[in-house]
């Protein structure tokens, strides 16, 4: 869509065949390089509520460029990444994800606020926080993962009330790509 579209007090909700998903067929079209089953370009959002079911993209929901707020996030069973957010800056009320084959959250070069974040069995990461992003996390737990949270290149994290419980590691700041500085993180 256009730069001056608005999505304002939205509800979406994705649905797959749990057939397909067990396949692990993957639907994402590598042409396009659009890697979400919904994917959002350039949109102002508010209130918005996603909801996504046995996803079969290699990100289940993928906000590019995108500004607002997303009131609640409910994403389960993603045959990859559950949430991409890239070169955003959106405020979360309320986040749920649950067994995301690969990371349940992906943020890269952007700022992103999250109040309450609830995330189990993420393949790889619950969340990773990459290339220069800001996050700020208020109230977080994540269960049975195998790192709670990766913070990389140049980004910040800001962390409140965390709650890490059956994770390989807890949390872990690298420098991955070479054209970055180390991360921060701040216990607040």
């Amino acid at each position: 869509t256009g730069g001056d579209t608005t999505l304002k007090n939205w509800s979406i909700e994705l649905v797959f065949d749990e057939e397909i998903h067990n396949n692990n067929t993957n639907l994402v079209d590598s042409s396009s390089n659009l890697t979400g089953c919904l994917t959002l370009i350039d949109v102002k959002i508010e209130n918005l509520t996603i909801k996504s079911n046995d996803a079969i993209c290699e990100d289940s929901v993928n906000l590019i460029r995108t500004d607002g707020s997303i009131k609640k996030l409910i994403i389960n069973n993603s045959i990859s990444d559950g949430f991409d957010a890239d070169f955003s800056n959106i405020k979360f009320d309320n986040i749920y994800i649950s067994n995301s084959k690969n990371d349940c959250i992906d943020f890269s070069s952007g700022s992103y606020t999250l109040e309450k974040i609830t995330l189990n069995k993420c393949g790889d990461k619950g969340v990773s926080i990459g290339e220069k992003s800001l996050v700020d996390l208020k109230q977080i737990s994540i269960t049975n993962s195998k790192i709670a949270i990766a913070v990389k290149d140049s980004s910040k994290l800001n962390i409140q009330k965390n709650k890490f419980f059956n994770n390989e590691y807890c949390l872990l700041s690298y420098r991955k790509k070479q054209e970055f500085k180390a991360p921060h993180i701040l216990f607040i």
